[in-house]
């Protein structure tokens, strides 16, 4: 389970030390669980102990999340060796006085702090810790508890919709519609290729949108079920557009098909026992304690990505959505990056029989994911100047 705290999308509301500059970040690459951008900030040397920060005039609460997530990039001082305060170049606290050391790599990571007792965030400050110049980027500020396998669901049927939406906009228009609220049956005037029972459609006047799921479909002339914004019209419209959408839904026996769709499903995952899981590595720390991470048990989780319609043009359209999830191989997963493989050839099912079978394509992808990895161990420091000792026997 994972929920945006703050896209880090807008400058709008930070402030930022003097000879601190901000700008949005329009990188692919640079831009966390397909937010529409990032945050970059250039910082000049001398800029010790200067800050960036923002406040928020309604706290964000924490109580449901075990970790606040958010992926940060330093171009200049990217340190892969944390082990030490001494070694952080940057620390961040969220109103509470307490200041977080994070590792800043080169590479865009994600940074994971624990909740532990905080019950929300007022504000969020970066402190320099050097004096070196250094620009660096964030992205995606999250709020996380994991929870298999439906956070890996969540995250395929996200990042699907993502490439439907960058595809295919508000769908294919087919016709436009006048309505009253309340109307249980409506004509759409223009094209009824694609209106058939099970069908999502959109209908939008710029100012207005519903969704409905068709339950009869004759001549332009339909009926909704109970699913999405239910089986009358909610606003009125004067030849307001109605859309064929495609969405994306995680496989469930007791909800109806939607056509056309993708339904995303999963078997059993498979252990793959890579790991020494003896490794230890410390995530963050503060003046007072810092934590570690064990690697758990990984996993290969299978997802299996039903696309279906009665129209081949329908399955074709959400096929190159699929294909182009495929073809960058990345899914964020509670705001952390994973890559995956298509392994296995697309089955193709036509409907050759004499009984009702839907077209469909059926692709199967591969994810390996170290479940546990993230459970954290909190240890008291004894600290000098550049070491740090743990107790015996913690």
């Amino acid at each position: 389970m994972d929920v945006s705290l703050d896209t880090f999308e807008s400058l709008t509301g930070w402030s930022m030390g003097t000879g601190i500059t901000g700008a949005t970040c329009n990188h692919r690459n640079l831009i966390a669980s397909w937010n529409d951008a990032s945050l970059i900030f250039s910082i000049p040397s001398g800029s010790k102990n200067k800050t960036i920060t923002k406040t928020y005039v309604t706290p964000i609460p924490l109580a449901d999340y075990d970790n606040i997530v958010f992926n940060f990039k330093s171009f200049y001082l990217g340190n892969n060796d944390f082990r030490k305060k001494s070694d952080a170049v940057y620390s961040i606290q969220f109103g509470d006085g307490v200041s977080y050391y994070f590792p800043s790599n080169e590479q865009f990571t994600p940074v994971i702090i624990p909740v532990g007792t905080k019950t929300h965030i007022d504000s969020i400050t970066f402190t320099c810790l050097t004096d070196f110049e250094d620009a660096i980027v964030i992205s995606d500020l999250r709020g996380v508890k994991d929870e298999l396998p439906i956070d890996l669901l969540t995250a395929a049927q996200k990042s699907i919709e993502w490439h439907i939406d960058r595809i295919m906009g508000n769908g294919i228009a087919i016709g436009t519609v006048t309505a009253e609220p309340g109307d249980t049956t409506i004509q759409i005037a223009g094209n009824w290729d694609f209106t058939e029972i099970f069908a999502v459609i959109k209908i939008t006047d710029g100012t207005n949108t519903e969704t409905h799921q068709l339950s009869n479909a004759i001549t332009g002339k339909v009926e909704f079920n109970s699913m999405y914004d239910g089986k009358s019209i909610l606003h009125r419209y004067t030849n307001a557009q109605v859309y064929i959408t495609a969405p994306v839904v995680i496989g469930r026996f007791d909800k109806e098909i939607v056509l056309p769709g993708a339904m995303i499903w999963y078997t059993s995952p498979e252990p793959a026992p890579l790991t020494a899981r003896l490794s230890e590595e410390i995530i963050s720390m503060t003046d007072l304690v810092f934590y570690l991470v064990r690697d758990g048990l990984r996993y290969k989780w299978s997802l299996v990505i039903d696309n279906e319609a009665r129209s081949p043009e329908l399955v074709a359209y959400i096929t190159t959505a699929i294909r182009a999830f495929f073809a960058e191989s990345i899914i964020w997963i509670c705001g952390r990056k994973y890559t995956f493989e298509w392994d296995q050839t697309a089955v193709d099912t036509d409907p050759v029989d004499a009984y009702d079978i839907i077209p469909k394509t059926v692709y199967t992808v591969s994810i390996t994911i170290i479940e546990s990895v993230f459970s954290t161990i909190t240890l008291p420091i004894y600290q000098s100047a550049d070491y740090i000792f743990i107790p015996s026997g913690a």
